[in-house]
């Protein structure tokens, strides 16, 4: 009697386990979701007129972001998103080495969301993501002479301010990746994005260089948690 008593409860345990978190994604349900990761500039900027290269004015540097998603389908979804890079600063040597300029930037995104789930009966669900709003780049740099050049008009090396500005435009978004469920409310996941902010703006900044600026595009490699609640 007690070893099919413990059979039973052992078999109710193997089955309750078994169903944790293979709830499938549902019409009506609602998703939010944060995530955070790796924001890879794409966009190159041509200083070969000053002497420098044909490269990425910055470095990779920090993606988060916010989505919430609601289910008018198994597959398919709306919502909105927010998304916010941080590129790390980078060095280039421009006017036959005689100097160096350094670039930073950071964009933000506030876009409307469509997403397709390729297998919302699934525990684990690939989608795909595309997205259209509005976004905005705070780019700036900086310049200093060096090997053994000094500014003309006190002798110094110092970093001075080239430019600070901003730029705005629309943003797109097209994107991947793979959900699961972890509980019945508790999701997460790993997405790669490509973005681009389509702005054009010319700047002369303050040594009289002119810069074109006609986007910002970046690759965004993140992981995500997120709370799905409803039917």
């Amino acid at each position: 009697m007690k070893k099919s008593i413990t059979s039973v409860l052992m078999g109710i345990a193997i089955i309750s386990c078994a169903n944790i978190g293979r709830a499938e994604v549902k019409k009506g349900q609602q998703f939010i979701n944060i995530n955070a990761g790796a924001a890879i500039p794409i966009t190159k900027t041509d200083m070969t007129d000053l002497g420098g290269k044909n490269e990425t004015a910055v470095k990779s540097g920090l993606a988060i972001g916010g989505q919430y998603i609601y289910q008018f389908s198994p597959a398919w979804g709306i919502g909105a998103e927010f998304a916010s890079s941080s590129f790390k600063g980078q060095d280039h040597e421009i006017l036959s080495h005689a100097a160096k300029i350094q670039n930073s930037a950071s964009a933000v995104t506030m876009q409307a969301v469509v997403r397709c789930i390729l297998t919302p009966e699934k525990r684990f669900y690939p989608y795909l993501l595309a997205g259209a709003g509005y976004g905005k780049t705070d780019i700036s740099a900086k310049t200093k002479p060096i090997n053994s050049g000094v500014w003309s008009d006190t002798l110094t090396t110092e970093w001075r301010d080239n430019y600070d500005t901003s730029i705005s435009g629309a943003a797109l978004t097209l994107g991947a990746g793979v959900e699961g469920n972890l509980t019945d409310s508790i999701v997460a996941g790993l997405g790669v994005r490509w973005q681009n902010i389509v702005a054009k703006k010319t700047i002369t900044d303050t040594l009289g260089i002119k810069w074109d600026i006609k986007n910002n595009q970046s690759a965004n490699a993140t992981i995500m948690l997120g709370w799905k609640f409803g039917k």
